[in-house]
């Protein structure tokens, strides 16, 4: 598991020694994210192949090169000590070994961060950081590119950078950290609409039936998501999380598992919508979006439908479509179909 914590300046007797601050004043990884942008995943170095959680990284990311390396010679990692940056991100997923990232917080202060086998680093672009390994000089790492790398470090000052310029705005303004929304505001922003149902009473308690009779529900059916149940799997969560929309409205009652519905707001900004049982959400039609499971791997929902079931997605771009043009049309009235 990464530990991250604050160093003392720049001269280091020797780089690969921790060098805590006594006392050590340790960062959480909330906060390291917020201080620095840096991102942190845990993955499973024996199963990330087969599991799926390495390919939905890299296609919520957009990830589409990666190379892998092992341990640096002594001239590299002298150069990979000098402070620097790059313009794009730096991503790296340890299979074995230990090494530390320094990286400069919001005051310009040394946050070291471990990386142990099973940690995925994500450091932003535009931000001032350097690389070692600890004192076993061993270390295996896979990295991951948007595109074919061009690898090109700029080292400081380098504060005329569009990237770092981009990097400081998001640290001072707050785009880093995390921006949540409330059911209200994601409807207003989105129409998506949000029911919360009793698992363990929905069948008996009335409430499902109501919203189904409003709502005019007809049909329904039960889909569970699992490498064990869904046939073509990997196929269908690559289809699931190509973006798309409909010609009638999604909806989706999780009873079992988790996952996430990304949809796109009223300014094409993409929202992430956690799922997890006893939700029930309206996806309105003409939305893009798209769909994947969390690092579980599982999901069961019912599915309902207003007479016959129609399956077909239409992947972006798609704006020509009379549901589409309806959609943006009720976003800026705020004229969906509610239940009261």
């Amino acid at each position: 598991m990464v530990r991250a914590w604050y160093i003392e300046g720049d001269g280091l007797d020797n780089p690969r020694d921790e060098h805590q601050r006594l006392p050590p004043k340790f960062v959480a990884l909330e906060d390291l994210y917020k201080l620095t942008g840096v991102e942190h995943h845990t993955l499973n170095v024996d199963t990330y192949e087969t599991d799926g959680s390495w390919e939905k990284i890299k296609e919520e990311k957009g990830y589409s090169y990666e190379d892998e390396v092992e341990t640096p010679g002594e001239d590299d990692l002298q150069e990979f000590y000098k402070e620097h940056l790059h313009e794009d991100e730096e991503i790296r997923f340890v299979l074995e070994g230990c090494a530390y990232y320094d990286v400069r917080d919001n005051n310009d202060e040394w946050i070291r961060v471990e990386i142990v086998p099973g940690d995925l680093l994500v450091l932003p672009s535009g931000c001032y950081h350097r690389f070692t390994l600890d004192h076993k000089n061993s270390f295996r790492v896979k990295r991951l590119f948007p595109e074919d790398p061009e690898y090109k470090p700029f080292i400081r000052p380098a504060d005329d950078l569009d990237c770092r310029q981009d990097y400081i705005n998001k640290l001072q303004t707050g785009a880093n950290p995390p921006k949540f929304l409330t059911l209200d505001e994601l409807y207003k922003v989105s129409g998506v609409e949000y029911f919360k149902l009793n698992v363990d009473t929905y069948s008996t308690d009335g409430v499902l039936d109501r919203i189904k009779q409003q709502r005019g529900y007809t049909y329904e059916d039960e889909i569970t998501c699992s490498k064990e149940c869904l046939p073509n799997y990997e196929e269908k969560l690559k289809n699931f999380f190509q973006e798309h929309l409909h010609t009638d409205e999604e909806i989706r009652f999780v009873v079992d598992g988790s996952g996430y519905f990304d949809v796109r707001d009223k300014n094409d900004q993409w929202v992430r919508i956690e799922v997890v049982p006893g939700d029930m959400i309206v996806i309105p039609s003409g939305i893009y979006h798209r769909f994947t499971l969390d690092i579980k791997n599982y999901v069961k929902a019912k599915r309902f439908f207003i007479g016959e079931p129609v399956w077909l997605p239409y992947n972006r771009p798609a704006d020509d479509m009379d549901c589409r043009k309806q959609y943006l049309k009720k976003l800026e009235t705020g004229d969906f179909k509610t239940v009261g």
